[in-house]
């Protein structure tokens, strides 16, 4: 049978049965006998149905959600004995139930599985800092409801009248059933997928009410079998059964983005304590002595903080964890710039400074063939996470693009193709500066694309510095933005320096920065690579904030 006719007889039959329930009550008040009998046969249907239903979860959930099941399935089990007992009692000794006695043994036990099941929920549903938060925040409800009405209604109404025992489990049926309650709230508040937690929430709903009547009619001796309270513990009973008919939408629960929910894990906790400490100075400053109520508040206050450490810890642990993924990725990052080259033709080397753990600057060098090589320094819009996944995604991209079209403009062009699919929708425009190098040892001949990045520097010997200016606006600033190619040959060897904006804020403290790094490539062109790299590092003495990236190449023939 498919689950939605089982819902919908279920439904049905809930609603029959909860009718002819309060018809036999109302038509037989006159006949004591078929009053009793029939209402406790009645009362006999709700858990068994229930306890049917929740055995289908219990055989058809195979992951670990099915101890969850479990533990309703045998709460209503034990309540279905727990009624059998009071049967026993009432149509076959032919006498009234006492207080307490072993039915309440059974209808208590199914409160601790209920909750049990619940709390066990949470832990699967929540990671272990903000289960162990929600269940500290569920047993803080739990003991000051607990003492309140100790304190307040219990104890000085009834302290002459009923012993230890029997008040505890007058307290326990609507304490145990709100701590069930709020851990559904809880429940229900994080998760997405939400029907079976709602249905269980009006079942706990309704129990919460109706135990509290039943104590309350206990205490004042008016509740006897039959009473109008009675099919709404089979109501809520049967309930709880129903939510196993949604334990499929239940395996998808997928638990909601907690930052947004910041003030309910840390400011809401932090205004609860504030609220108890001051609950227990004024009181212990009207009464002068310690009561109950005091007690159930200290208790709730070392919880309370108990939680928010809990949660400084999971933050703590978070931040761990986030900055070892950063790590891993900064060594990924790192990995994938290229080694030096150093042969007859070329020689290169760079000098890479993230301003965090990862950086939008991206270098790259390719051997496209024995004559022809390819250079690329890309400087992406920021810095940090966002930027460097635009580096990397252009990264994955080059060894391929250099190879198959090597000219700059068509280089160029693929880039800005590529960051149009990605980013062409976004709100915020992404972009970068970039300048591809193409060097052509054997035609003597230098292709280049600057897509608004900083000038690189030429320096042939014999010829002077040269600037490569900007040809083009940077990629993915503008839609469809033309891109301009130019070249140049060259005699003898050379130097090229490339930068990012980064780089050149740390070198020299004067305004004309790339005239000072002109001059020191002239002064210096006689050094080697490595040497001239060095000395132009010991020169970074300003500070940035901003990702650093240099690369200089040697043109040897």
């Amino acid at each position: 049978m498919k689950i939605t006719v089982q819902r919908r007889l279920a439904i049905g039959f809930l609603i029959f049965y909860i009718t002819f329930y309060y018809v036999w009550i109302i038509g037989f008040q006159a006949h004591a006998t078929w009053l009793v009998t029939g209402g406790n046969l009645l009362h006999l249907v709700a858990p068994f149905i229930a306890s049917l239903l929740l055995f289908i979860p219990v055989t058809r959930v195979k992951d670990e959600n099915r101890l969850y099941w479990l533990f309703l399935f045998l709460g209503c089990i034990s309540y279905f004995i727990g009624q059998v007992v009071w049967n026993y009692y009432e149509l076959v000794l032919n006498i009234q139930t006492p207080f307490p006695s072993i039915p309440d043994l059974f209808y208590l036990l199914q409160a601790v599985l209920f909750f049990t099941a619940i709390m066990y929920k949470l832990k699967l549903e929540f990671n272990k800092f903000e289960s162990l938060q929600y269940q500290m925040g569920v047993l803080t409800i739990l003991l000051i409801v607990m003492f309140f009405s100790l304190e307040y209604l219990f104890i000085p109404f009834f302290k002459t009248t009923y012993s230890l025992v029997e008040l505890v489990f007058l307290l326990a049926y609507p304490v145990s059933d709100i701590g069930i309650l709020f851990a559904l709230l809880v429940l229900n508040y994080y998760t997405v997928f939400k029907s079976h937690v709602r249905i269980l929430i009006l079942g706990t709903s309704i129990l919460v009410f109706t135990h509290i009547a039943y104590s309350f009619m206990l205490v004042t001796d008016s509740y006897q079998t039959g009473s109008l309270i009675d099919p709404l513990f089979s109501l809520g009973i049967f309930l709880v059964g129903m939510s196993g008919l949604y334990s499929e939408s239940s395996l998808k629960n997928k638990i909601e983005s907690q930052n947004r929910h910041y003030y309910t894990r840390m400011v809401f906790p932090l205004l609860i304590t504030i609220v108890l400490l001051l609950w227990f100075v004024l009181h212990k400053t009207i009464n002068n002595q310690i009561d109950l109520i005091d007690i159930g508040v200290l208790i709730g206050t070392i919880l309370m903080v108990i939680r928010i450490v809990i949660f400084r810890l999971e933050n703590d642990d978070l931040l761990s964890r986030k900055l070892e993924e950063l790590h891993l990725a900064k060594s990924v990052q790192k990995g994938l710039l290229p080694s030096d080259i150093s042969n007859e033709s070329i020689g290169t080397t760079s000098y890479f400074k993230p301003s965090e753990e990862l950086s939008g600057d991206l270098y790259y060098w390719e051997k496209i063939n024995e004559k022809k090589y390819g250079i690329l320094i890309i400087d992406v819009m920021g810095h940090g996470l966002s930027s460097s996944i635009i580096s990397l995604s252009i990264k994955s991209l080059l060894h391929g693009l250099v190879t198959k079209v090597s000219q700059p403009s068509s280089v160029m062009t693929e880039l800005s193709n590529h960051m149009d699919r990605m980013f062409g929708q976004a709100d915020n425009p992404y972009y970068f500066t970039a300048i591809y190098i193409l060097v052509d040892n054997e035609e003597k001949k230098i292709s280049y694309v600057n897509a608004g990045h900083p000038s690189v520097l030429w320096n042939e010997k014999g010829k002077g510095v040269m600037q490569l200016e900007s040809t083009c606006p940077p990629i993915g600033l503008f839609e469809n933005s033309p891109i301009v190619e130019s070249e140049f040959r060259y005699e003898k060897s050379g130097r090229f320096v490339l930068y990012t904006d980064g780089f050149l804020e740390t070198v020299w403290s004067t305004q004309t920065k790339v005239s000072c790094l002109e001059k020191f490539l002239l002064e210096h062109e006689a050094k080697d690579i490595h040497e001239f790299k060095d000395k132009l590092l010991s020169k970074c003495t300003q500070k940035t904030e901003d990702d650093k990236c240099l690369v200089i190449v040697d043109i040897k023939k």
